[in-house]
């Protein structure tokens, strides 16, 4: 189980237990010895707001003489005033910051009763969370030998590929699954070598790695249903991006050209996680989501904290912000039969039995230190989906049980040194 506890106002999630649940299974086999496996529990070992080591230096030290800590940031003064779009992002976040912040003291709130959070600060234990940043550094350097791959493969020679089922201890080439439909139908989970390096895989997943020039495979290949739910979390372009060159970003036409409606079900659940900048959250509301045929429903917040119960920024940070955002929207397909199309989508879903999406909700939870690591949203999405749904992540840097997981980085973060084996 993922929840910790749930509230009107949303829910608490571990996410470090989630993927003990899924992978602490004795069942996965490594050189012939039964292994269970963990993943590595430093890479969630967030116990203070993120800074620098000297202001975490500074902190420590006037909070541990003082009792409570007075030491701010120092931060260069602004050359210009702000700009339209930092104007447009700090009216949003006043418009989300008191509802935001009564569900998060609430749900913080019933996570200390629940015994998730320590009700006070234990000032011994603070690192800055090197722990966390050290594990993080002895896995970055991953191998891009995977993505790579991608961009060597002919896709006029993948269209017509039947899918490859993979078992516990197989071992394969990378070539034999580039731009073609991967299933593993187990019910614990398992350990392949591709190309000679152990991966370890969920139970029932099924997977397409490939660039976004083969996406159109999750729709034409008949071994993929459609999907009740697409969850996705663009590579949005942004200045950082280019300046750091860590990832390939995607372009906003690229997103519009997405096949949503055929991916989908009529009226499946559409879930797109953006950063809180204000033109990315405008383009989904308005360009994105009609381009696709989808109609916005909601609006969530993540909001990351330490596992000592505190934000990982001051919330009103005018740099970075402790959360991020989950734009909720349904398709409408032009085959949906209602007496008139003048029917909300959610009270239609709503005599089918599924309840409606709340307007707003938000998730709190400790965050991985890897980039764009997500929490789960199995449990917290079942009440607005059909029983043993169809379940799609676009862009995906894992997998997921009972899900089908597309990207040029899909087993990323499946990779055994991500793990720690248990005998």
């Amino acid at each position: 189980m993922a929840v910790i506890c749930r509230s009107e106002f949303g829910w608490v999630l571990d996410h470090k237990q989630y993927l003990d649940k899924i992978y602490s299974q004795e069942s996965a086999q490594s050189s012939g010895r039964d292994l269970t496996f963990q993943f590595q529990a430093d890479l969630f070992h967030i116990k203070s707001p993120f800074m620098m080591d000297s202001q975490f230096a500074a902190t420590k030290e006037r909070t541990t003489e003082e009792g409570e800590s007075s030491v701010q940031r120092k931060r260069k003064k602004r050359k210009a005033e702000l700009n339209w779009g930092e104007l447009k992002a700090a009216d949003y976040h006043n418009q989300i910051k008191d509802q935001v912040l009564t569900a998060v003291n609430t749900l913080l709130e019933l996570g200390k009763e629940a015994g998730y959070f320590p009700t006070e600060k234990n000032l011994q234990d603070l690192d800055n969370n090197l722990k966390a940043r050290s594990a993080m550094k002895s896995v970055e350097q991953t191998d891009d030998h995977l993505q790579e791959s991608c961009y060597q493969t002919d896709i006029t020679s993948s269209l017509h590929l039947k899918g490859i089922a993979l078992k516990n201890n197989d071992s394969v080439m990378v070539s034999s699954i580039i731009n073609r439909p991967v299933h593993y139908h187990g019910a614990d989970p398992a350990v392949v070598s591709l190309d000679d390096e152990l991966y370890l895989l969920p139970p029932r997943c099924s997977f397409l790695l490939s660039d976004i020039s083969c996406l159109g495979l999750l729709e034409t290949n008949t071994e993929f249903p459609c999907f009740d739910m697409i969850v996705m979390d663009p590579p949005w372009q942004n200045k950082s991006v280019k300046r750091l060159k860590k990832y390939n970003s995607i372009s906003n036409e690229d997103l519009l050209d997405i096949p949503i409606p055929r991916l989908g079900t009529d009226n499946s659940l559409v879930v797109v996680w953006v950063t809180n900048r204000w033109q990315h959250i405008h383009f989904i509301k308005d360009t994105l989501f009609p381009g696709w045929s989808v109609q916005f429903v909601a609006e969530w917040h993540w909001v990351k904290v330490t596992k000592e119960g505190e934000m990982v920024y001051a919330f009103d940070s005018p740099h970075r912000k402790p959360y991020e955002v989950l734009i909720i929207g349904r398709c409408r397909k032009p085959t949906v039969e209602t007496k008139t199309d003048d029917v909300d989508v959610e009270t239609f879903l709503q005599q089918k039995g599924i309840s409606p999406i709340p307007k707003s909700q938000c998730i709190v939870s400790v965050p991985c230190c890897l980039h764009s690591v997500k929490p789960p949203l199995q449990e917290v999405m079942k009440d607005y989906l059909p029983l043993k749904p169809h379940c799609l992540e676009l862009f995906a840097r894992n997998l997921t049980p009972d899900w089908t997981s597309w990207g040029n980085q899909v087993l990323k973060h499946q990779h055994q040194k991500y793990f720690d084996a248990v005998t």
